[in-house]
């Protein structure tokens, strides 16, 4: 599956890697959470918000927090992913505990999200992702 991400997880990704005490280690547990993921695994994991959909899902993945290991801990990505296209697309992050937290996404802000993803799809926009394996971690490129 191919990997791309919105602008605005890239600013979410970036403002949280900035604290670097808190949240520095975001990108690697991103790494960790979707390298070496077969296309169904990718396309089956994660909370889905918009049903059982056969092809297209939005959902909330979770990824593990800096330190901790509680499920109610870490990070949540709102992703969608294309199961016919084998494209899987990062819209947003936001952490689940320290000076960032957030305990959810409301429906109107995911819906901005999938908005977002195709106004950028649109204009060519995105930031593509690849898997640095010999740092494990993941590196956007616009």
């Amino acid at each position: 599956m191919d990997f791309f991400a919105t602008n605005r997880f890239n600013e979410s990704v970036n403002k949280l890697i900035a604290k670097k005490k808190h949240y520095g280690c975001a990108l690697s547990h991103i790494y960790k959470r979707f390298h070496n993921k077969t296309d169904t695994e990718l396309f089956d994991d994660g909370y889905k918000l918009n049903g059982n959909h056969p092809i297209a899902r939005q959902m909330k993945v979770r990824v593990l927090s800096c330190g901790g290991n509680a499920k109610s801990e870490g990070f949540r990505l709102i992703v969608f992913v294309h199961k016919d296209d084998k494209k899987y697309y990062l819209l947003d992050i936001y952490p689940k505990t320290g000076p960032f937290n957030k305990s959810n996404m409301k429906k109107d802000e995911r819906k901005l999200c999938l908005e977002e993803l195709l106004a950028e799809k649109k204009n060519n926009t995105l930031f593509t992702i690849t898997f640095d394996n010999k740092k494990k971690t993941i590196v956007l490129k616009n």
